[in-house]
C-alpha cells in the first residue's frame, strides 16, 4: 500500500523531483543523499527511515 493511500487523506499532494534534472533545487532544499523526502518544502528524511517513521511524521506535519 502507498504511504498517501495509507493515510486517505485529500491535503497531501505527492510530487517527485529528479535530483539530476532538478539539482538546484535539490541543492537548495539540503538534499545529500537520495531518496529524501520533504514535507511542506521542508526536508524531513535523507535518506528515508522506516516506513512507520514516516508515517508517523508525516501524521504529525498534517496535524499543524
Amino acid at each position: 500500500t502507498g504511504l498517501v493511500e495509507e493515510l486517505n487523506n485529500d491535503q497531501i499532494e505527492l510530487n517527485f523531483v529528479d535530483v539530476v534534472e532538478n539539482i538546484d533545487h535539490a541543492v537548495e532544499m539540503g538534499v545529500l543523499v537520495t531518496p529524501a523526502l520533504a514535507v511542506n518544502g521542508k526536508l524531513m528524511f535523507a535518506p528515508l527511515p522506516e516506513r512507520k517513521t514516516v508515517l508517523q511524521a508525516v501524521k504529525a506535519e498534517l496535524k499543524k
